[in-house]
């Protein structure tokens, strides 16, 4: 398992090709994101978070996005990288 931690996101150039680099092929990676401590449930019930890790290359069956009223949720996911943007 890998775990992304990063302030820039993939906004620059170096930092998504980093990220996609140490992933590897991006479209087959399942990935846990952990947003920010500014979520709202509003936005943790939109398509806000999937659709930004689409955009990237994800593939929507393999985001699972953390939502932090039910951690319990979220143990023993077969995973393969913890995304986590501070």
């Amino acid at each position: 398992m890998k775990m992304i931690l990063t302030s820039t996101d993939f906004l620059t150039p170096n930092s998504k090709n980093a990220i996609i680099s140490m992933i590897g092929n991006i479209s087959k990676c399942r990935v846990l994101f952990i947003p920010n401590e500014k979520v709202t449930s509003e936005k943790l019930n939109s398509s806000k978070y999937y659709d930004r890790l689409i955009d990237i290359g994800f593939t929507k069956e393999n985001i699972y996005v953390f939502n932090y009223l039910e951690p319990d949720k979220y143990r023993n996911l077969d995973i393969d990288a913890i995304y986590k943007l501070w």
